[in-house]
């Protein structure tokens, strides 16, 4: 049986950052087709060891390659997305998905975003 990991997210305004609550993942698999991204796994996970797999249909296009790195604790996901903006949510269906959760470590509202950016622009 497939069950589903914890995943937190945030956003700038060109990528979406997720992470994966999954211990000592291996056999990571991700895919993104037009505005789904699929994941699957094997790791430790909310139910102990096992295989774990979720699919996003993201509010508006990212781009198809999307870049991963797996820790000890957790896998890192960065997706481009395929026009620069702000998204007012993730996922198309407005009701978030339940194993969906907000990172407040990477969280930045829209007006913070700008400011990362031009505190950028000045070095």
């Amino acid at each position: 049986m497939t069950l589903t990991p914890l995943v937190y997210w945030a956003q700038r305004h060109e990528d979406i950052y997720l992470r994966v609550e999954l211990t000592d993942a291996q056999n990571i698999d991700v895919q993104v087709h037009d505005k789904v991204l699929q994941f699957r796994a094997q790791g430790h996970g909310a139910k102990g060891q096992n295989e774990y797999e979720f699919s996003l249909e993201f509010l508006f296009p990212v781009k198809p390659e999307v870049s991963h790195k797996s820790t000890q604790r957790q896998v890192n996901l960065v997706v481009r997305k395929e026009k620069r903006g702000w998204w007012e949510r993730l996922v198309v269906q407005e009701r978030k998905p339940v194993f969906l959760a907000p990172d407040f470590d990477r969280w930045l509202e829209e007006s913070d975003a700008e400011m990362e950016i031009r505190g950028k622009a000045c070095f």
